[in-house]
């Protein structure tokens, strides 16, 4: 079963036998129910965390695509962050239009990380235990900014598919020294 929802949504209950949902929300919502059969979840419009979410230990893929930031130009991506993230299955994080500050809560099983056009990611922190990754494309769309702590992906045992930059100075150097 799918699910669409948009606008504000201050309760999201109910949603137990939901496989796929697709959220455009205006604001976080206050109380999120179980949702035990979830194994994809997409966010547009607007969400900063997954905090006081409860686990979701079937999702297999976390999409996250904020189309347009704010400031003057819209060029400023949505803060978001994976603090309290409790998805045990979790293979594959999609990402587009959002800053984060680390990728801390992913755990193990995650194997594929892509970032598409305007992530503004600071740190690869929380990557160390992703022992099953095998793929992580930090270029797509040439969009990954800021970047820091990038030394941790030698530590990932399965990665055969690491995608750099190909813009920022700093960031491509920091990034070829690996």
């Amino acid at each position: 079963r799918t699910l669409l929802l948009s606008g504000k949504v201050a309760n999201l209950r109910g949603a137990d036998g939901v496989q796929d949902l697709q959220l455009t929300l205006s604001a976080d919502p206050e109380t999120v129910g179980p949702m035990p059969a979830l194994k994809e979840l997409l966010f547009t419009g607007f969400c900063t965390t997954l905090d006081g979410w409860p686990e979701m230990a079937a999702l297999e893929t976390l999409v996250i695509r904020f189309s347009c930031g704010y400031g003057e130009k819209r060029d400023i991506p949505h803060g978001f962050s994976l603090a309290g993230l409790r998805a045990p299955a979790l293979t594959k994080l999609d990402l587009a239009g959002c800053a984060l500050d680390d990728l801390r809560d992913l755990g193990p099983q995650v194997t594929q990380i892509v970032c598409r056009k305007d992530v503004h990611l600071r740190s690869l922190r929380g990557l160390e235990s992703a022992t099953a990754m095998t793929r992580l494309d930090l270029a797509s769309g040439g969009g990954v900014h800021g970047l820091q702590d990038v030394e941790v992906v030698r530590a990932l045992p399965n990665l055969v598919e690491l995608i750099l930059p190909t813009g920022g100075a700093a960031d491509q150097s920091r990034l070829e020294s690996l």
